[in-house]
């Protein structure tokens, strides 16, 4: 068996891993797992019947399995930086209250909001001077973690 036999199958698992690796593409671990799913009767057939199709075709379901994980593990580690980077902001928001009596303003430019605001996490002060604080889910980009000062704790705002 040639490498030329995994060609395609190879293609496929870069490029699906490639897009699902990235940030608010998580919905694909949930997507390639139903097609895994739907394609394990037909890979149970070839398996049971075509012996000579047997190292191919587990050899094909490892590359998928593999890809599945890597997708995996790229949207943990996306979802643990997204939380991490909003949970510092927390903290100089917070650390700013205590100093200064009052929530900072976001027009201010202060460097940690700035910075912050590049990586996706919004902060700014409603017209009773409340803060609001929230970034979206990595899993997709319509969920929303928005942070309670009040309770001090992220909410999940499903969309």
């Amino acid at each position: 068996m040639s490498l030329r036999t995994y060609l395609p199958t190879w293609i496929g698992c870069v490029l699906v891993t490639s897009i699902g690796s990235q940030r608010n593409f998580g919905f694909f671990v949930f997507l390639l797992g139903l097609l895994l799913l739907l394609a394990m009767p037909v890979a149970l057939w070839r398996l049971c019947l075509r012996p000579a199709l047997r190292k191919s075709t587990l050899i094909g379901a490892a590359m998928w399995l593999t890809s599945l994980a890597a997708i995996s593990g790229a949207q943990w580690y996306h979802q643990k930086v997204a939380r991490q980077q909003a949970d510092e902001v927390v903290q100089f928001v917070t650390r700013y209250r205590q100093q200064h009596g009052q929530y900072p303003d976001p027009e201010q430019g202060l460097a940690p909001l700035r910075v912050a605001r590049e990586r996706g996490v919004r902060y700014w002060l409603k017209n009773d001077g409340q803060p609001l604080l929230f970034y979206h889910s990595t899993l997709t980009g319509f969920d929303k973690y928005h942070y309670d000062f009040t309770t001090q704790r992220w909410v999940f705002l499903p969309d």
